[in-house]
């Protein structure tokens, strides 16, 4: 139902036909969760579990419940009767009409080493099925299907046969899409001459980094790191042990974590989100802290509650939101970093601290909720 919901949200704000479909298929499951729980109540070991499911659980705003089980909204559209073709790609290159690169013309670009696959999805605007043809001159460009007919949306997934690409640093194909009397060109770019490249490998302007995954640990005689499993949102998460072990200075011989990636081009100021369990300051310092650094740079000292007061009796919105989210984020930036390979280092300096992941965005990081998947490893 909810994921429904969320189409029609969506598919609404496109003006996609389909999003009508999903409105329907929101009251349609709103209506069955209903006779579940008549099933539940009335028909299952005839009525021995009576009222067991009778609390309000749809449509909850707040702790206090609501009085009745309340669908989530959604909106109709007035289709036109003809067929109409649109389409949004996959990882779109941003531009100043496509912010977010949602209705964007371009993908981002291709590399050898990454060897992404990107859909462009094409949708129907009108009642009548749409026929569409998929056509491109470079025959680097492979393409899952040149041709069919919808009645809402179909994917086509876009890839590149890297024998036949052009060896050149930078190239762009095209894609032409038509349909309903309608014609859009889809620009194809890519990377074909990527120097050598180690570690966890960008790709399209982010790096993106498990904890529980270093290229090397450095333990002292009485810390050592250790990975808990499952407990990140994406992964495995780290931490030291024991969990009262004295605060660390930074240095080559305290407790740290190394990890190698490669960056396709120079940054003028790389952005690190480091995922973080989210814990309060029980040591009642001014805060737990960690140290970051990339290479031979000075390590920042991160403060992780930092600008954070104590609970008193009722939390605050910075606790209720990285408690929701399993997560906090907490930023650095190094400046001038070559394109190349690099080493990330994580130094222990309070315990207590649980990293989950790095994100490391030079220029590409779109939003969503659970970051971006763990980039490519090359060792």
């Amino acid at each position: 139902m909810y994921v429904a919901a969320g189409k029609n949200k969506l598919y609404g704000n496109q003006g996609r036909a389909s999003a009508n479909y999903y409105a329907d298929k929101v009251k349609e499951t709103f209506f069955k969760d209903a006779e579940l729980v008549r099933q539940y109540h009335e028909d299952l070991e005839n009525g021995k579990w009576n009222h067991m499911m009778s609390q309000t659980h749809i449509g909850y705003t707040s702790w206090s419940n609501p009085p009745y089980d309340k669908m989530p909204e959604v909106s109709y559209l007035q289709i036109k009767p003809d067929a109409q073709l649109a389409y949004v790609v996959e990882h779109g290159a941003r531009s100043r009409r496509s912010r977010s690169g949602l209705f964007s013309r371009s993908f981002s670009s291709f590399d050898a080493i990454n060897n992404q696959k990107y859909y462009v999805e094409l949708f129907n605007k009108g009642k009548e099925k749409l026929d569409y043809t998929l056509t491109t001159k470079n025959d680097w460009i492979q393409l899952s299907s040149e041709k069919g007919t919808i009645q809402h949306e179909e994917k086509v997934f876009v890839s590149i046969d890297w024998d036949k690409a052009p060896k050149v640093d930078t190239e762009t194909g095209e894609i032409t899409v038509s349909g309903a009397g309608n014609e859009f060109v889809i620009k194809v770019p890519i990377r074909n001459n990527i120097p050598e490249a180690t570690g966890f490998i960008e790709n399209n302007g982010v790096v993106s980094i498990e904890a529980a995954h270093f290229t090397k640990k450095i333990d002292s005689k009485k810390i050592g790191w250790t990975i808990i499993p499952n407990m990140g949102r994406t992964g495995d998460a780290l931490t030291v042990e024991p969990a009262n072990a004295d605060r660390q200075t930074p240095g080559k011989k305290t407790p740290h974590v190394q990890y190698e990636f490669t960056v396709f081009d120079d940054v003028e100021a790389l952005k690190i989100a480091t995922y973080l369990s989210p814990t309060l300051n029980y040591q009642k310092t001014e805060g737990l802290k960690y140290a970051i650094a990339i290479d031979d740079e000075a390590p920042q000292i991160i403060n992780i509650h930092e600008g954070e007061m104590e609970p008193d009796w009722e939390y605050p919105d910075w606790w209720n939101n990285s408690v929701t989210n399993h997560i906090k984020k907490k930023q650095s930036i190094h400046t001038k970093i070559k394109s190349g390979t690099h080493t990330l280092k994580i130094w222990m300096i309070d315990p207590g601290v649980v990293f989950q992941k790095f994100v490391m965005d030079t220029g590409g990081l779109k939003v969503s909720y659970l970051g971006p998947p763990e980039s490519i490893l090359i060792k």
